[in-house]
């Protein structure tokens, strides 16, 4: 009597991989903590602190501290740091958000003129601001 194959029904065993994980390759698939509905609530509640009396008194504090003047500077060679002389378009930049929500410490925050504004801002979040009409 002859004997015949058996025959495979597509499971298939995987053999274990032995290798050690590259601790820089960048993870495949969306972020960690990626959620559409959380993005949305964390902005309208950043949303509506910016509205708030207590945002106001904060931000005039910061603005008083700075002396009513923006505070990007910027090293002039031989001459030592340079500061922006602007006075008018203040916003006041949040440095860190560990501590948002009025809470912050003056180091915290940063009084700069609108356009240093949007340049720190498009530093620390280039793909947040490369939709928008005026970029070049």
């Amino acid at each position: 009597m002859k004997r015949t194959p058996l025959k495979r029904t597509g499971f298939k065993k995987r053999k274990a991989k032995l290798s050690v994980k590259d601790p820089w390759k960048k993870p495949r698939g969306k972020p960690l903590g990626h959620n559409p509905r959380r993005k949305k609530e964390r902005r309208a509640r950043y949303a509506k602190y910016m509205q708030s009396a207590e945002w106001k008194v904060i931000r005039i504090a910061a603005i008083e501290r700075a002396g009513h003047q923006c505070e990007y500077t910027k090293a002039n060679g031989e001459s030592g740091i340079m500061r922006c002389p602007v006075r008018h378009y203040l916003t006041v930049h949040h440095k860190t958000y560990a501590r948002f929500g009025g809470s912050e410490l003056p180091e915290d925050l940063q009084v700069l003129c609108k356009p240093h504004h949007e340049e720190i801002e498009m530093l620390n979040h280039p793909t947040r601001h490369t939709n928008r009409k005026h970029a070049a």
